[in-house]
């Protein structure tokens, strides 16, 4: 059952929001100015835990609030709403060894650690990176910016999933896995999207000619 995490959601949507409020004047009383705001693909569908995807749909929700209410009462500044699918970082393995730590009572083996590194390609003998290299990221992100883009899809999965999950019904993407295998779930949602879709493809630079 659902049982809210108070600390997730004071961090990645009251922060959010407390930032924007911090800052507001400051962009307000500038020529030109931009807020972006940071969701995730888990704002698409709920794939990383209740209380974290309830936060980044509410950071997309409160984001599209913001376009209409600068529209109205600041129309020189732009909002944007970056939604990033798997980008390779270490972000994912030091959570697995934080939480592995914390459930076992012993840090991961030096050969559990290399599996994890492996699946993002940091440790990969054929240098096949699943998640989209952090630089590519900054680049499609800074692109957006500079392109006025509200929504700023960073990555394949995360063009492939925003046309999937819209293609589908409210909670129609569950039964097509269970929640325990989200990444199941998101691949077969890009699919949905783009069928020529596969993991670890990283195309969208090329294809927009960035």
């Amino acid at each position: 059952m659902f049982k809210p995490k108070v600390f997730i959601l004071d961090v990645d949507l009251h922060g959010v929001i407390n930032i924007t409020r911090a800052f507001i004047d400051l962009l307000a009383n500038s020529d030109k100015g931009a807020l972006i705001n940071t969701a995730s693909v888990c704002g698409f569908h709920a794939s990383a835990g209740t209380a974290y995807s309830v936060a980044k749909f509410a950071v997309k929700g409160f984001s599209e609030g913001l376009i209409k209410d600068f529209q109205d009462n600041a129309p020189h500044l732009n909002v944007h709403c970056v939604m990033p699918g798997f980008v390779s970082t270490n972000i994912d393995r030091l959570s697995a060894v934080q939480g592995y730590t914390v459930q076992k009572g012993r840090p991961p083996t030096e050969q559990l650690v290399n599996r994890w590194k492996g699946k993002t390609g940091q440790n990969n003998p054929d240098n096949v990176r699943i998640g989209l290299p952090a630089p590519d990221a900054a680049k499609i992100i800074l692109n957006g910016v500079e392109n006025d883009q509200w929504a700023i899809l960073v990555g394949d999965d995360a063009v492939a999933l925003d046309k999937g999950i819209r293609s589908l019904p409210l909670g129609a993407a569950y039964p097509l896995g269970k929640l325990s295998k989200a990444g199941n779930i998101s691949t077969k949602i890009a699919k949905l999207g783009d069928p020529t879709y596969y993991v670890g493809r990283q195309s969208q630079l090329k294809m927009s000619n960035l």
